[in-house]
């Protein structure tokens, strides 16, 4: 399923659910963040070894695959991605693992205290 979540800032992120788990279940989320120069797309090859279990979500960061472009003039900040992700996991309401930074992001932005299972 392809979604868009329209940020504060007039950004709007893509991201894709892939869920093959059993409808009867509510099953814990993984949030995939790809690296430089790629997007979501990054961890197609991921999906079918956890999408039975997880509900998998691939985000684009912003200026990246499907997101909004940013500007040539954009300054990037750690804080910034955070509050997206931070903003993604809102919209859920669910618990969620996310995969390389949820300790790291637990640290940066406090909402996420809540919402990560340690």
């Amino acid at each position: 399923m392809d979604k868009f979540l329209q940020r504060p800032d007039g950004c709007r992120l893509f991201y894709r659910i892939d869920d093959y788990t059993d409808p009867w279940r509510t099953p814990p989320t993984i949030l995939f963040v790809h690296g430089l120069a790629e997007s979501g797309e990054a961890w197609r090859g991921w999906v079918p070894h956890f999408a039975r279990e997880y509900r998998v979500v691939r985000v684009d960061v912003r200026g990246f695959g499907r997101s909004t472009p940013m500007p040539a003039d954009y300054e990037w900040t750690i804080d910034v991605l955070l509050e997206d992700f931070a903003a993604l996991i809102h919209a859920w309401t669910a618990s969620v693992c996310i995969s390389w930074a949820r300790r790291a992001a637990a640290r940066w932005h406090s909402s996420l205290r809540r919402s990560i299972r340690n």
